[in-house]
């Protein structure tokens, strides 16, 4: 009786190598996903907006702040950074080497930031009227006041941006030049996916503004959220797992993560107007539209304009900033873009190598010599 050794069976080798590296691969992807949400439900204590600055004016909720110089000053003209009703403006300042607050006291600027406080039900009908030939005009004359300036400059950011616009079309002898940072400002070519989902005939404004007041940050974050899903969700957290063992890095995560979760409400009458009279009709780009019965006219727009824009901006695309800018009678224009997104504009190392201190050197150029 004749016997065989037992046949190997190819390949098997390389099937068992394989099958070891995917189940370690796998238990290493599990542990990081476990430290990841670890990490999140318990994440470290982080700040943000800590550049120092003392309180110059204050009307109902809204404080305006004064940054303490860095440097000596290179211009006469202040600068007053306008930044959206939705969320915090410390995005503008959310850490030291991240901060274009901080770039611009380096660079030697007079530097106040409007921080617009928590509306309550009290202010469901502050109207744009409020907030431009309101609040925005009252900050714009106390720091005159404190100043001695005869003018200020304005940085306006997405919907600080387009009411700065709105200011600057009202109120152009006050202004000595503005930049529109990831402003929505015209939809002429109707991009975006916000703006698809604002057409009238999508969305009843008037509905919800009469039913709930003022718009909850939880509505207005979930839309944002919906824009990018995978990003916002399962992105993130596989981006967490890539820095569970990076302290600065963890710490730069949750600094954006408190800035994002703390977000404002939107009081309802200006939150219906705005949408209105830009989403929907785009009447500020036709140059019809109205704030306190004055017809915001394109015409006013003579002093020195800035556009900056990022690249992939999702939430504001670019078009919307530039095509704005493009149709306005100054003789000074300028555009600054970077290939970042929309929060990226003020956070990104790219903006803050390629944006920020070439918008620092523009306001100057644009300023009133020191005396």
């Amino acid at each position: 009786m004749s016997t065989t050794a037992p046949q190997q069976v190819a390949g098997a080798p390389d099937v068992l190598d394989w099958s070891i590296k995917w189940t370690t691969a796998m238990a290493e992807s599990a542990s990081r996903t476990a430290k990841a949400l670890e990490t999140y439900a318990h994440p470290p204590d982080v700040y943000v907006g800590e550049t120092p600055a003392d309180v110059a004016w204050s009307e109902n909720k809204l404080r305006l702040l004064h940054y303490r110089p860095l440097a000596p000053r290179k211009t006469r003209t202040p600068l007053l950074i306008v930044y959206a009703l939705v969320n915090r403006p410390s995005i503008l300042d959310l850490q030291s080497d991240r901060s274009v607050v901080r770039r611009f006291l380096e660079a030697g600027h007079d530097v106040y930031l409007i921080d617009w406080g928590t509306p309550t039900r009290l202010d469901r009908n502050l109207t744009l009227d409020d907030y431009v030939n309101r609040y925005i005009h009252g900050a714009v004359r106390a720091i005159k006041r404190e100043s001695g300036a005869t003018k200020v400059s304005i940085l306006g950011y997405c919907m600080g941006g387009a009411m700065s616009a709105m200011y600057a079309a009202i109120h152009p002898e006050e202004v000595q030049a503005l930049a529109l940072m990831a402003a929505p400002l015209d939809f002429t070519d109707d991009s975006g996916l916000l703006t698809a989902w604002a057409r009238p005939e999508h969305f009843n404004v008037d509905a919800l503004v009469d039913a709930l007041g003022n718009i909850p940050p939880d509505f207005l974050a979930g839309g944002f959220q919906y824009l990018k899903p995978y990003e916002n969700t399962m992105g993130k957290l596989m981006g967490l797992q890539r820095i569970a063992d990076d302290q600065g890095a963890l710490e730069n995560f949750f600094r954006m993560e408190k800035w994002s979760n703390d977000g404002i409400p939107v009081p309802g009458e200006t939150y219906r107007q705005y949408i209105k009279d830009l989403y929907q009709h785009n009447r500020l780009a036709r140059g019809e539209m109205e704030i306190g019965g004055t017809r915001l006219s394109l015409a006013h727009f003579t002093m020195p304009i800035l556009a900056i824009t990022g690249d992939h901006d999702h939430l504001v695309p670019s078009g919307t900033t530039v095509g704005f800018v493009e149709k306005l009678p100054t003789k000074s224009k300028s555009f600054l873009r970077c290939s970042t997104g929309h929060v990226g504009l003020s956070v990104s190392s790219r903006a803050h190598k390629e944006v920020w201190p070439k918008a620092a050197q523009w306001f100057t150029e644009h300023g009133e010599s020191p005396a």
